[in-house]
């Protein structure tokens, strides 16, 4: 049995309850060539169809020099016959040059964010009032713990937010869906991934930690997921 309605109707009904997209949205769609960007890019383009409002999508795949290869997703998009981007920045050697690349964690966070620096001022340039990225539940909760038990904070990752630096939404419409289940997806779709290839990541031990109690808790309970989703909408 397919998984696709299981995937469309959370991101739909995620997308309902937030607001995230309205009629005459331009959507830059950040496309990692991972599974959770595939499943994504998927799933808004079968809502485009079907939705009763119009909005646009531009696929953006950031290239950071990190020697990964984009030419069967580049196919994919072709033959999908969507127009897309490729944005080529030497972020690897920024990384490199800025921080200790014996720590993970800091590499991680700066690469993020010259990542996210990028898709802003593609956005801008392209005239996109909004970004989607592919975060799911899983992400979420792994970063609620490790804001908990690391940092003494309660913060979530939220489903939609404004950038203060660029004044363009950000939405994350598989906000409510399970990493399971996008890896099932991209495996039923035949999605071509690309793998990662960061020259910088070493074992981080924290959140290793952290993914694997959530995946032991979640074996346990079956009623994990919908338990701590409902606890981050309070917060």
């Amino acid at each position: 049995m397919t998984i696709e309605p299981k995937i469309r109707s959370a991101a739909g009904e995620a997308i309902a309850r937030y607001r995230m997209i309205k009629d005459g949205d331009r959507i830059l769609v950040g496309l990692s060539g991972g599974k959770d960007s595939f499943a994504l890019l998927d799933v808004l383009l079968t809502l485009q169809k079907k939705a009763p409002v119009h909005f646009e999508l531009l696929p953006v795949i950031v290239d950071a020099g990190f020697g990964m290869d984009y030419t069967r997703v580049e196919k994919h998009l072709r033959t999908l016959k969507i127009r897309h981007l490729v944005e080529r920045v030497n972020i690897s050697g920024i990384v490199r040059e800025k921080t200790d690349t014996n720590d993970t964690g800091k590499c991680c966070s700066f690469c993020a964010r010259l990542r996210r620096g990028v898709l802003n001022r593609v956005a801008r340039d392209q005239k996109c009032n909004k970004i989607a990225l592919g975060h799911n539940l899983d992400d979420a909760i792994e970063t609620l713990l490790m804001n908990m038990f690391y940092v003494s904070s309660a913060d979530i990752m939220r489903p939609v937010y404004v950038a203060e630096d660029s004044k363009i939404m950000v939405i994350r419409p598989l906000i409510n869906v399970p990493e399971a289940l996008t890896a099932q997806y991209a495996k039923e779709r035949k999605f071509p991934l690309v793998k990662q290839n960061c020259l910088f990541r070493k074992k981080d031990s924290r959140r290793a930690q952290i993914k694997a109690l959530v995946s032991e808790m979640a074996k346990d309970n079956p009623y994990f997921y919908s338990s701590v989703s409902n606890a981050m909408d309070k917060l």
